[in-house]
């Protein structure tokens, strides 16, 4: 069985972009589903006698951002105003500090990635267009182009620390 020191876990944007604002209830539905995702993250923890961070929520992003069809669901690129998502998201976030533990906590790190306006900002995101943070401002990419390190011959994973994305793969 793999000996595990800490698993993050990143859920819950998708959520709030298109399904929690749709339910009948939904502070009720982000309630139950935090719920869910802490319970299986202690499930986790315990199992593999780890630590578990849950990422913060990525803040959301101006409605004027023009959108990929990629990233719409049912004919729609987001649901629910701007306000009502962040209002979901906020509350993700606490619901999520709430059943924090010491096994299982949030990690909070969005604070430079929004603007004057609480938005995230489209500095932070790929670019033309997307739903999604550009690579550079991952929690824990450090590509060449971020931390600036000098070309390390190959080491094999098991006898290294993985350090970039791409070390991840090898």
């Amino acid at each position: 069985e793999p000996d595990y020191r800490e698993i993050e876990f990143y859920f819950g944007n998708i959520d709030v972009r298109h399904h929690l604002c749709r339910q009948d209830d939904p502070v009720s539905a982000t309630k139950q589903l935090v719920a869910e995702y802490m319970q299986q993250a202690h499930v986790i923890a315990q199992k593999y006698n780890c630590k578990v961070k849950i990422y913060e929520l990525l803040p959301i992003e101006a409605e004027t951002r023009s959108i990929p069809k990629t990233g719409w669901y049912k004919g729609t690129p987001f649901y629910g105003s701007w306000r009502e998502r962040n209002d979901i998201r906020k509350l993700f976030k606490e619901e999520v500090r709430k059943r924090s533990t010491p096994e299982v906590q949030l990690y909070e790190w969005i604070g430079e990635l929004v603007n004057s306006k609480g938005e995230l900002d489209f500095e932070y995101m790929e670019r033309p267009q997307s739903v999604h943070l550009s690579r550079r401002w991952y929690p824990h990419w450090q590509g060449y182009e971020w931390s600036h390190a000098p070309y390390v011959e190959y080491i094999p994973t098991a006898e290294r620390e993985t350090t970039t994305l791409e070390d991840f793969f090898t």
